[in-house]
């Protein structure tokens, strides 16, 4: 077997069509654009701003027939709430490493900490911390700048027709893998 003819990939990457894989995700640019002090990236922070990330991206509301309707957000509150215990818990780090991080991310603008006095179920708890995440400030730090593209261009190929969807299922000579 040629080293390049390693079955162990292909067999991966057609095993993970049957992974689904659900979580977090953590843009790229965000290990460049979000680092510490000595240039090194803010992993604590990075993390769990994904996780922010997450709670805000809107779920996906379906009908009884499988057709969108519409989409909601995945917390209560006006406002995300999460504790800084939560956090650490989630992610194997300190309280005051989830602190540090988070009052970081406040500083670049990315996300606000709120404080809240509320009262559940008849119990009154005070500085209950609401995180507001800021999704222009987050485009700062997550849009790839030398990517974008400020003219209108053709999506189609040399003789004007549109590009075509992926195929699976077919070789490149155009017979079945069946």
């Amino acid at each position: 077997m040629n080293k390049f003819d390693d079955p162990r990939g292909l067999q991966a990457t057609q095993a993970l069509q049957f992974l689904n894989v659900t979580g977090n995700v953590i843009p790229h640019n965000w290990f460049t654009n979000i680092k510490m002090d000595n240039g090194a990236p803010d992993l604590h922070a990075i993390v769990i701003l994904s996780e922010i990330v997450y709670w805000y991206k809107p779920k996906e509301k379906f009908n009884e027939k499988g057709v969108k309707v519409g989409i909601t957000k995945k917390y209560k509150g006006d406002l995300l709430q999460k504790s800084y215990s939560d956090l650490a818990e989630k992610f194997g780090t300190t309280k005051r490493q989830v602190r540090d991080a988070i009052t970081r991310l406040e500083k670049r603008g990315i996300v606000e900490r709120d404080f809240r006095n509320v009262v559940i179920r008849g119990t009154a708890y005070n500085n209950v911390l609401y995180i507001a995440l800021n999704v222009d400030v987050l485009k700062e730090y997550t849009i790839d700048k030398e990517l974008i593209v400020e003219d209108e261009f053709d999506m189609t190929d040399s003789d004007n027709t549109l590009l075509p969807e992926i195929v699976t299922g077919y070789t490149d000579s155009g017979g079945t893998y069946t």
